[in-house]
């Protein structure tokens, strides 16, 4: 039995090895804002990010949805 538990205990430092190292290498250290000058607080990262999404999903002239909503089916809502 004290060999099952020294085993387990190898598992598990394993595995949050394997974690730990996952998790460094999706971490964002840095970010280019729309000026060209590089970011790394926490702070500028977030505004870079909020910035690009709020202007990726937003519209200077949001006139045409017919053209936008072509080929998406309508669904009515039951009560």
């Amino acid at each position: 039995m004290a060999s099952e538990l020294r085993d387990e205990d190898k598992n598990t430092k394993y595995f949050h090895y394997k974690v730990d190292s996952k998790r460094r290498r999706n971490t964002i250290k840095c970010l280019e804002d729309e000026d060209g000058k590089w970011v790394d607080s926490e702070k500028e990262l977030e505004q870079v990010v909020v910035r690009y999404f709020s202007d990726l999903f937003s519209s200077s002239n949001p006139s045409i949805f017919d053209t936008a909503l072509e080929g998406v089916e309508q669904e009515l809502l039951k009560n």
